[in-house]
């Protein structure tokens, strides 16, 4: 019976769910419907179909090889697994995040770009990247010299609102909902290449793999040997809100728009949002827009 209560979702287990969720949702899912969007609808589809299980037993085996190792930070796999083999689980581990940190660098620097002078009229920037540039990504380094509950407690602030936002703003899109997009069947070779780049896109804006660590820990200290379960349990929640919530933004957005409207966007390289900020004839949207892209970085 108390093995039973114990396999219940509970509110230890919703406040780790959410936590994955806020770990998952940011700027990702903003360049997404760009991405995903210029193969066309059906493919996304398939997208999501395919990112679900991808996404929920790729983390799931995170967590359980963190139980595995002694209950450490993946960084301690070296002292279990050997020196060598440690050493390459480390570095891989390194290049999941350091691509991260360059796409959050060029996007950051095209959305503040994009906000001056669309939304501001100061076009000082277009010519001048590398000052940006040097300025927001200094700034984002800036921020690591805090301790890490001070950068998490701000991250936590930040993260829910913004989710509400996007929610609110993918109901807000509803009415401008068309159905050019639908009629849009690429054929095999687009579908192929459709799935081919976008579909890691599109799992990069599931990630949560930086917290998992910390997840696995809290699951083993306080379940013992019903980690698993309970592992398997709230990942598999997690996900499915997860595929709700981005997959519903992403079918919004590119319900919105024509074909042309992705090839200006693609080059542009801005999130949906900024391109929404500078088309849409709603001054609200023109400025929360940019504001929440940037924040979301």
């Amino acid at each position: 019976m108390a093995e039973q209560k114990g396999k219940s979702l509970n509110l230890f287990d919703i406040r780790w769910m959410w936590s994955m969720f806020g770990t998952a949702i940011g700027a990702g899912i903003l360049f997404l419907p760009i991405k995903a969007g210029a193969h066309g609808f059906w493919p996304v589809v398939v997208m999501a179909i395919l990112s679900f299980p991808m996404t929920w037993l790729s983390h799931r085996a995170l967590a359980r090889f963190v139980n595995a190792i002694g209950n450490h930070d993946i960084t301690h796999a070296a002292t279990y697994l050997g020196k060598n083999a440690g050493f390459v689980i480390t570095f891989i581990y390194f290049f999941t995040f350091y691509p991260i940190c360059l796409a959050y660098g060029v996007g950051i620097t095209n959305t503040a770009e994009s906000f001056f002078s669309h939304q501001l009229g100061l076009h000082y920037f277009e010519h001048n990247r590398f000052f940006l540039a040097e300025h927001l990504v200094s700034g984002m380094i800036f921020v690591m010299i805090f301790s890490t509950t001070v950068v998490t407690r701000i991250a936590n602030i930040l993260v829910y609102p913004m989710a509400l936002i996007l929610l609110l703003f993918s109901f807000y899109l509803i009415p401008y909902w068309k159905s050019a997009m639908l009629k849009e069947i690429p054929g095999f070779g687009g579908f192929f290449a459709a799935l081919w780049f976008t579909l890691p896109v599109l799992v990069f804006s599931f990630n949560h793999s930086a917290i998992i660590s910390t997840f696995a820990q809290a699951i083993e200290r306080r379940y013992g040997e019903l980690k698993h379960f309970k592992t398997n349990q709230i990942e598999l929640l997690n996900t499915s809100f997860l595929l709700f919530f981005v997959m519903f933004f992403v079918f919004s957005c590119i319900l919105c728009l024509e074909p042309a409207d992705f090839i200006k966007a693609r080059e542009q390289n801005i999130p949906i949002l900024s391109y929404f900020a500078n088309t849409l004839d709603n001054p609200i949207v023109g400025y929360t827009g940019p504001i929440v892209a940037f924040f979301s970085h």
